[in-house]
């Protein structure tokens, strides 16, 4: 689905693949159109930290998440280095005082932009 090379994404999408940032779906499709899941911009994030030779050790175990269980397998040790970088920090229900990732929910374009500051901030450019 990223084939055609006077797509605006074409060149940014093979970029990032040729450098081991994205590698897209299972079913070998990138869906360029479709919406962000916070686990998978956290998981691109990640690897774009590693390709610029940033420090990626820093960790949080996720325990005072209660939806922490509910990342993608292939996105959990990026999901606790988001949060241990202070890329993502949740969400506080002040009515049940639950502390929520919401790893497979989309990501507004605020939450993006503020992953992406915090990223820039925390990690570096």
């Amino acid at each position: 689905d990223v084939q055609d090379s006077k797509k605006y994404y074409y060149k940014a999408v093979k970029w990032a693949t040729d450098n081991k940032i994205v590698n897209g779906y299972e079913n070998g499709n990138f869906g360029p159109n479709d919406n962000i899941q916070r686990q998978q911009l956290a998981v691109i994030l990640n690897k774009y930290a590693k390709y610029k030779g940033k420090d990626v050790s820093k960790t949080d175990d996720l325990k005072g998440f209660t939806d922490s269980n509910k990342i993608s397998s292939y996105a959990v040790s990026q999901m606790k280095w988001a949060v241990g970088a202070g890329v993502i920090s949740g969400n506080d229900n002040k009515q049940t005082g639950e502390r929520t990732l919401n790893p497979k929910g989309e990501a507004t374009r605020a939450e993006v932009a503020a992953m992406m500051e915090k990223y820039c901030k925390n990690v570096g450019r």
